[in-house]
């Protein structure tokens, strides 16, 4: 055995070697990546970009929401206060960090607030919205073709309804949570839809002191979540509902916050996690955010995790995979400037980037929405810009090791280097373990950790035999 791994090393030594032009510098040992323009680069972190913003109404809005749908389309419903406050849409296809907005249009001609969206797959879209005057609910389907959506018949949901949100559970069903100010109670209801028709099931309370920062997701499962601010305590909680047909039921409901809480929204990071993001108003109205476990409808909040120590309005959240979510808010302690934040869940912690400002003016009713696994979409009202409603994409920060190519033996700047790949043993690492098997880490080091990255075995503490292709 020692006389075969001896022949492996000499016979490794010549290996695979290319002379690849780099673009950037790249040091003598580095792990690289080949570029789309055959070139290549030092592996490691991919910065995050936001996008040029770009308005969808040249107009005063309020209440705005955004959802991605299918093949890069992206959704926005909104409170347009230059058109008498009328429910109105606009369709967008997004390409990389860019929004190329269509035509507004009139969904209801009828002043309403409180817009929220969901998208069930196939075209269908559902909305739900209430009447400034009245305060009456309804919930409506629309089906998307090309920039133009056309809408069923809205359904009340209540005579007086206050907050609502909406989630997809699956291709013709959905769930409606809202704060009935009929009865002042929180309710939820399960919704099933055949082409652009609503049917409302009955609904079944989750709440006995009204909510409002009403915020929900689905967890899977035939299981949501729903996050809210109690009336009678201003305290921040949450519950899960199961859905079984045509009906849905809860558990009990857990506080994440026990002084006033504000502006609650919720995303699901997998089945049994969620993460609840929201203004602690009883800590100097931070950006705040908690991670939550579920087991059956039992839900165990981790630690308080600030994302941003100053007065936060507006918070929405958004899940992109992988356990990386995005925050946006209206930063009140910066001029309220629009801001973004990233993080990262691991286990009930949440490890937070630093905040980035996508709009250096104030910022409205910030939304967002995941639109794959490493962007989202915002939108907001931009009040440095005529309170114009406007949308933008901002790409995650990210890492390109998985499209790890070899190790460069040169040290250049925007010159050939040699790389090695498979078969070649490398001379220019340091602090190996001998025969320890060796993977590419998220920044490009080499690692023992397994990150399913796999390169090579260690020969000595500078040699590494390439032992894998990245193909």
């Amino acid at each position: 055995m020692v006389r075969k791994i001896t022949q492996q090393m000499l016979d490794a030594t010549i290996g695979s070697r290319k002379s690849i032009t780099a673009t950037g510098s790249v040091t003598d040992g580095d792990v690289v990546v080949l570029n789309n323009d055959a070139t290549v680069s030092a592996v490691g972190a991919v910065p995050a970009v936001i996008g040029t913003p770009a308005v969808f109404e040249s107009a005063a809005i309020a209440y705005n929401d955004v959802c991605y749908v299918d093949t890069d389309k992206v959704v926005v419903i909104y409170e347009d206060e230059g058109n008498s406050d009328h429910a109105t849409y606009c369709v967008g296809t997004i390409s990389d960090t860019t929004i190329t907005w269509g035509t507004p249009a009139v969904m209801h001609a009828t002043g309403m607030h409180y817009h929220r969206l969901c998208y069930l797959g196939g075209g269908t879209i559902i909305a739900t919205y209430r009447e400034i005057v009245g305060n009456t609910g309804h919930v409506v389907a629309g089906t998307i073709s090309g920039t133009t959506i056309t809408w069923g018949t809205p359904v009340t949901t209540s005579v007086n309804s206050i907050e609502c949100d909406v989630v997809a559970i699956d291709s013709s069903t959905f769930v409606h949570a809202h704060w009935d100010h009929a009865v002042d109670l929180g309710k939820a209801a399960v919704g099933t839809v055949s082409g652009t028709t609503i049917t409302l099931n009955a609904y079944a309370t989750f709440e006995s002191s009204y909510p409002t920062s009403l915020g929900i997701d689905y967890l899977g499962n035939n299981k949501v979540v729903i996050g809210w601010r109690r009336a009678s305590t201003l305290a921040g909680q949450c519950i899960v509902g199961t859905i079984s047909g045509n009906t849905i039921s809860f558990g009990a409901a857990a506080e994440f916050n026990s002084g006033a809480t504000q502006y609650v929204r919720v995303a699901t990071v997998d089945a049994d996690t969620f993460v609840v993001s929201y203004q602690d108003v009883g800590n100097l109205g931070y950006g705040t955010a908690n991670v939550g476990t579920v087991s059956g409808t039992i839900i165990t909040f981790g630690a308080k995790h600030v994302f941003e120590p100053a007065n936060t309005f507006w918070t929405d959240i958004a899940h992109v995979g992988g356990g990386k979510i995005v925050v946006v808010y209206t930063d009140v302690g910066n001029s309220s400037f629009g801001t973004l934040v990233s993080g990262t869940v691991s286990g009930t912690a949440i490890s937070f980037d630093t905040p980035q400002v996508f709009n250096s003016a104030g910022s409205n009713y910030p939304t967002i929405d995941a639109a794959g696994t490493d962007r989202v979409v915002i939108s907001y009202e931009d009040s440095g810009n005529t309170q114009f409603g406007t949308g933008l994409v901002y790409k995650t920060p990210s890492t390109n090791c998985d499209a790890w190519l070899g190790i460069c033996e040169s040290t250049v700047s925007d010159a050939e280097a040699s790389i090695a790949m498979l078969g070649a043993t490398v001379t220019n690492q340091s602090g190996l373990s001998v025969n320890g098997i060796y993977f590419v880490a998220n920044d490009g080091s080499l690692t023992t950790t397994d990150t399913g990255r796999k390169i090579g075995r260690a020969l000595s503490a500078t040699d590494l035999l390439i032992t894998q292709a990245n193909a």
